[in-house]
């Protein structure tokens, strides 16, 4: 429970300083411009009916936390083995539980095994409790931005005011500032690509559609691009990421597809590592799933025991 507070505490109080407006930081705001990310798109012959869509849609309001939560996280790595509690394990288990059918059906056409699937659930979004409030278009609009370089220069005077304790020169952190916004700008386009292609297929509705602020959605927290590749529905349309039964199965065919092998845990954090590049986090995930099968087995064993008890008496 400590170990989970700390967490809270130390996410929570980084997350005030990057969404804390940047003029009580002594910096200038930043400026979000929505025509300036169009222009992009439109020079990869994006369909200017999405276009449309995606100004009327853009929520502009985001766009200062969004730039710098995905941009200065770096500076303060979350650490997923603290989400690793007793509570964790009997919530994992009881959404196992209420989800057999589809775990099962997951286990035989993926052979990924529910206990990783349920924790890797709740590892993301406490099962569906916390899929994002950031309109997930908009948070792609917002990245391409960071190829700018006057949102690099600002960013860079964020991150110099948090930099004394992590021992970062101003020379490593201008350059990997500037290295992270071009990566997340190029990726950025790349996932607008996805979205334009989703909209065509009819597969969401973009206007409403939700995420967390680097634009993943659901309860697995599929970006666009891995919902077009590895998304899988339990019925006769497009799949429901905020449906357990479509969150379960595609949680399973993404694993499978990068890896994943029952017999080598090597292979298991190098599969996991390819939905978040942490090695941390892979290992929380397994280091929960043990704990499920460790209480799963020792339920079995003590209905067994109560059974014993009933035939003696």
């Amino acid at each position: 429970m400590k170990k989970q507070i700390f967490y809270l505490i130390s996410k929570y109080v980084f997350a005030f300083f990057l969404i804390t407006p940047i003029s009580v930081l002594g910096a200038d705001l930043f400026k979000p411009d929505i025509n300036w990310s169009l222009q992009q798109l439109k020079k990869k012959k994006i369909n200017s009916s999405f276009l449309k869509i995606l100004k009327k849609n853009y929520d502009k309001k985001s766009f200062t936390s969004v730039i710098r939560l995905n941009t200065l996280g770096f500076l303060s790595p979350p650490n997923h083995m603290s989400l690793v509690s007793d509570e964790a394990v009997m919530k994992s288990l009881d959404f196992l539980n209420q989800n057999k059918t589809s775990f099962d059906i997951a286990l035989k056409e993926y052979t990924v095994p529910p206990e990783i699937i349920t924790s890797l659930l709740w590892v993301e979004t406490r099962h569906g409790k916390i899929t994002g409030t950031f309109h997930v278009p908009s948070v792609y609009l917002h990245l391409l931005q960071l190829s700018r370089q006057k949102n690099q220069n600002y960013l860079f005077k964020i991150a110099r005011k948090s930099t004394s304790s992590h021992g970062i020169s101003s020379k490593d952190l201008r350059k990997k500032i500037k290295e992270r916004s071009i990566w997340r700008a190029k990726w950025a386009l790349e996932e607008l690509i996805a979205l334009e292609k989703m909209h065509h297929a009819k597969q969401k509705d973009l206007k409403n559609l939700k995420g967390s602020f680097a634009g993943a959605f659901g309860l697995p927290q599929f970006i666009p691009s891995s919902y077009r590749a590895f998304a899988c529905s339990s019925a006769d349309r497009p799949p429901n990421l905020f449906t357990h039964e479509d969150s379960i199965q595609s949680v399973a065919r993404y694993l499978m597809v990068h890896g994943w092998d029952n017999l080598n845990t090597e292979h298991q954090i190098n599969s996991l590592m390819k939905y978040n590049n942490s090695r941390d986090y892979a290992e929380s995930i397994i280091e929960l799933a043990k704990k499920i099968r460790k209480l799963i087995k020792e339920k079995k064993l003590r209905a067994v025991a109560a059974d014993k008890d009933t035939l003696s008496s």
